[in-house]
């Protein structure tokens, strides 16, 4: 499906409920994705020359990082837990971790668009940094980790993508409905 990748946009999240629809989330500026593989081991039981094998890995996810200028309020209270009181005050609570499908494009060198899913994606609160202001402008970005899962929902997948030239029909409705 491509080249190398050379940037992307159009970053959206999905809550995985029934009818959800994809809301835009304007502003990310960088993804890191890691494999999160963890080692399976046997000892044999050698007299005397305990040695250690690597059976197989166990597959535990992928690890993402989104960093983004800023968070929409609608993520902040749909997947983080805020709330907003009465006075229209933003609240943070605790909050159970809220299952959310992760949406964005990419544009090769050579000019192919791709569309990426991340099916089962859950977060923890963003990291942030602050600072006092001085004569310099400077973008202040956060930091949010997620690990996106196989889909418990449905395919068991972790990603689905498709170019644009696959299937217009598909492409053209990725951030209308979760595929």
């Amino acid at each position: 499906m491509g080249n190398a990748h050379c940037g992307f946009k159009n970053f959206h999240y999905c809550l995985r409920t029934a009818n959800a629809v994809p809301v835009p989330m304007p502003g990310a500026v960088r993804l890191t994705r890691e494999p999160n593989m963890q080692e399976l081991k046997i000892v044999p039981n050698v007299i005397g020359k305990p040695t250690e094998y690597v059976a197989s890995y166990m597959d535990k996810g992928i690890k993402l990082g989104l960093e983004i200028v800023s968070l929409p309020v609608t993520f902040l209270t749909d997947v983080l837990g805020y709330t907003i009181d009465a006075n229209g005050v933003l609240v943070e609570n605790e909050h159970p971790a809220v299952h959310f499908a992760l949406l964005y494009e990419t544009h090769t060198t050579s000019g192919d668009m791709i569309r990426h899913s991340y099916l089962d994606c859950v977060c923890r609160k963003p990291r942030f940094d602050a600072s006092t202001l001085s004569g310099s402008s400077r973008i202040e970005t956060r930091s949010l980790e997620l690990v996106a899962n196989r889909d418990i929902f449905g395919s068991r997948a972790i990603k689905k993508s498709i170019a644009k030239e696959t299937n217009a029909a598909v492409f053209n409705s990725w951030f209308s409905a979760l595929y």
